[in-house]
């Protein structure tokens, strides 16, 4: 079995950029609503739209990470759906 690889290693792979300019994205004034013990909708985008997350390489690293953050900071995934450029997660 091979080992896992990192982040660093899924993105050279992958040939995305290791960053990303948001181009004048950025919200200093967006609101977000915190209530405890809430439920959260996020979407995630790949650099350029890249359409590399549903490799099995991609799924394995996306779980670690997952797994990693969860012991981390505690919380439920109640959904994901994995598109090759973006996922959506509740």
């Amino acid at each position: 079995m091979h080992r896992p690889l990192t982040p660093a290693e899924l993105v050279k792979s992958s040939g995305a950029s290791p960053t990303t300019e948001l181009k004048g994205a950025r919200m200093p004034n967006y609101r977000r609503w915190y209530v405890p013990g809430g439920a959260f909708f996020f979407t995630v985008v790949t650099d350029h739209r890249r359409p590399i997350l549903t490799t099995d390489l991609a799924r394995r690293c996306l779980r670690e990470a997952f797994d990693k953050t969860r012991t981390a900071s505690p919380f439920s995934l109640v959904a994901i759906a994995l598109l090759p450029d973006h996922l959506h997660t509740v």
